[in-house]
């Protein structure tokens, strides 16, 4: 069925996903909850505009009178006449378009690429290949040439490592660039992309790991839930809703302590909770700040993480001290390009690394990390962009709203 919205493959990808078009958006209000707004989940990036996408490769995607087309950081406007009913961010040095019901890519110079073709449905570039579904899915190159059409696949992942998960009559296995199959016949009832060299996999109601020879690991333990090796750590889920870790030769972490929740580790930290607890630990198994009783935590980036107490939200360095803590902030993001958003009063601005707060008297209805230089932010009925000197970029564009895209 042809449709303008390029989906998402069901096949678990990268940790932050980039892809999924939509139509239909909220609006840019004013709010307190950065998670509804920006959905920063791990170390998800924001979404905005009606619609803009952050810019990737200096390219953002932006809506305006229903259409879709490309800015440049300067704001220059791209191929607006075109009227695309959608948009994809840049990888690799292409992005994803559609209209009139097809879609196809286009690269920089806006050169639109295999059109002609009318895919239902395409996915954004990964180490040269990426997705496309015409009667069942396959793979395209750069240069247009169509791979595994015969095989009407299901449903593809992107590529990560020199593979990528596919399915076919309702079970997941791999492939290679050369179009190998791997382990088709272990009948897998889901798949993980390599990270690492390992992946998770699924099958019979429990879960485990391969690696690129097709060895099975751990299966005999039958957890519940494995999650992807990061900095060589993995979470893993077994028993009721108890966590731990494992490296890669296998040794469990920290089990015994029974984990309500845990995540990724990032810059050598992972978040935790215990008895509603919040705090972290390292990768030697070092409990962090746990007798402060945070209520919740973001994961580390640049250093810093967002804790929250009392209801109200702050920020702490590796070294446990607490920055912003007396400001009761009501909600925060993760750093990015040594900027942070926060939100007090119903008004959104940024902090730096020493609690220097940013454009605070302006009263943004909204703002969004800052990604190559550039964040978007919302007042009113405009939306804009400013850089990191807080210069508005206006340019009398009103562009009509604001959504989150789901990462």
């Amino acid at each position: 069925m042809k449709t303008n919205k390029i989906k998402t493959s069901l096949i678990s990808g990268r940790w932050i996903v980039v892809a999924t078009l939509i139509v239909a958006m909220s609006g840019c209000k004013k709010s307190n909850n950065i998670n509804e707004e920006l959905n920063i989940d791990s170390l998800g990036l924001a979404r905005g505009y009606d619609a803009v996408y952050p810019f990737n490769e200096g390219m953002a995607g932006v809506k305006k009178d229903s259409y879709y087309f490309f800015i440049d950081e300067e704001g220059k406007e791209y191929w607006k006449e075109r009227q695309y009913d959608g948009v994809g961010p840049f990888t690799e040095g292409m992005a994803l378009v559609a209209k009139d019901g097809i879609q196809f890519f286009i690269d920089k110079e806006g050169k639109e690429y295999w059109k002609e073709r009318q895919y239902d449905d395409v996915r954004s570039f990964y180490e040269g290949m990426a997705g496309v579904e015409k009667d069942g899915y396959f793979f395209i190159d750069k240069k247009g040439k169509e791979y595994w059409k015969e095989r009407q696949y299901d449903d593809v992942g992107e590529f990560s490592e020199g593979m990528a998960g596919v399915k076919k009559d309702g079970y997941y296995f791999f492939i290679d660039k050369e179009g190998k199959e791997y382990w088709k016949e272990r009948e897998y009832d889901r798949v993980n992309s390599f990270y690492e060299d390992m992946a998770g996999v699924g099958k019979d109601g429990i879960e485990f790991f391969i690696d690129k020879e097709g060895k099975e690991y751990w299966k005999e333990r039958e957890y519940k839930r494995v999650y992807s090796f990061r900095e060589g750590m993995a979470g893993v889920k077994k028993e009721s809703f108890y966590y731990f870790f494992i490296d890669k030769d296998g040794k469990e972490y920290w089990k015994e302590r029974k984990y309500d929740m845990i995540m990724l580790f990032t810059e050598g930290m992972a978040g935790v909770i215990k008895d509603s607890i919040s705090f972290f630990i390292d990768k030697d198994g070092k409990e962090y700040w746990k007798e402060r009783k945070y209520d919740e935590s973001w994961v580390f980036t640049e250093g810093m993480a967002g804790v929250k107490k009392d209801g109200y939200w702050f920020f702490i360095d590796k070294e446990g001290n607490e920055i912003g803590k007396d400001r009761k902030y009501d909600r925060v993001g993760p750093f990015t390009e040594g900027m942070a958003v926060v939100v007090k009063d119903g008004y959104w601005f940024f902090i730096d690394k020493d609690g220097k707060e940013y454009w605070k008297e302006r009263q943004y209805d909204a703002v969004y990390p800052f990604k190559e230089g550039m964040a978007l932010v919302c007042k009113g009925d405009d939306r804009f962009f400013i850089d990191k000197k807080g210069k508005e970029y206006r340019e009398e564009r009103k562009y009509e709203d604001v959504y989150p895209e789901k990462v």
